[in-house]
């Protein structure tokens, strides 16, 4: 798992795809604007995000298809008591997701 701060090298994003492949799990602060790429569970990432000033609210889970050049917005980690889903169901706070991971992979999803 490693965390990012801002918008993948390609060297960077080939680095993922040797490591996770095409389609990862990744955790994501939507104000801090920092993204986990490759945890094994979504909340394992969580007090990476905290210890670099994240806020739990704001963390989110989903998942990266580079191939598909898809963002998934579910995870278990998005079960809570202002979202009783997988799926992030605040349309604001998904395509906040969405957009941030899209910036970090813009190589990728142009």
């Amino acid at each position: 798992m490693e965390l990012f701060k801002k918008r993948l090298s390609d060297k960077e994003v080939n680095q993922i795809l040797e490591k996770y492949g095409n389609y990862f799990k990744t955790t994501v602060d939507i104000e801090t604007k920092l993204v986990v790429v490759g945890p094994k569970l979504h909340a394992d990432a969580v007090d990476i995000i905290k210890n670099e000033g994240g806020n739990e609210t704001n963390i989110w889970g989903g998942w990266v298809n580079l191939d598909e050049r898809m963002v998934e917005t579910n995870a278990v980690w998005n079960i809570r008591d202002s979202n009783p889903s997988m799926e992030i169901l605040d349309g604001d706070v998904r395509i906040k997701f969405i957009n941030l991971v899209k910036e970090y992979f813009k190589n990728v999803f142009g």
